[in-house]
């Protein structure tokens, strides 16, 4: 993870789909009986051809999760570490979101080549407070965005009251 983050908020469907990591790309792997069973795999390339994947092909089973909302928390300085402690970025968990910008487009791997892991709510709500303090307690004035993304999380957390709600960090 780098410094420049997006936290995207996001609650799981329960819908579960597969993913494999082909090249930079996360592709949504299909089978040809529409099972999740030991049958020949495939995905879709960018110009929607049905590609074959070797047998030996690693794929992660996950959840789809609607997008929420977002919020570009930019340059985030040294908080930048407690993400990466908290993701596991080397492996995926497989959460599946779409580039709301593009829904034909799942958003995959970071700029930085990292996974995007789902993170609970409150979890992301502790690590953006102890950066709080940890400002105040040096006297800096803490970073205007984590006062603006503590509140949305906040909000968004009394609104929905289930463990289905959480963010993934996206690297830009």
């Amino acid at each position: 993870m780098g410094y420049e983050v997006r936290m995207i908020v996001v609650e799981k469907t329960g819908t579960e789909y597969e993913t494999c990591r082909v090249g930079n790309q996360i592709r949504m792997v299909w089978r040809e009986d529409g099972q999740f069973m030991q049958t020949q795999k495939y995905y879709f390339n960018d110009n929607n051809t049905k590609m074959m994947l070797p047998p030996e092909t690693k794929t992660i089973k996950g959840n789809d999760c609607h997008i929420i909302s977002m919020i570009d928390l930019c340059n985030t300085g040294e908080c930048y570490c407690y993400i990466d402690s908290i993701c596991k970025f080397e492996d995926s968990d497989g959460s599946i979101v779409y580039d709301p910008f593009n829904v034909n487009k799942m958003i995959g791997l970071d700029y930085y080549n990292n996974y995007r892991n789902f993170v609970p709510i409150k979890v992301v709500l502790k690590m953006l407070n102890k950066a709080v303090r940890k400002s105040k307690a040096k006297g800096e004035a803490p970073y205007r965005r984590f006062l603006v993304a503590i509140a949305m999380l906040r909000s968004i957390k009394k609104t929905f009251t289930n463990d289905k709600i959480g963010c993934l960090f996206y690297g830009h």
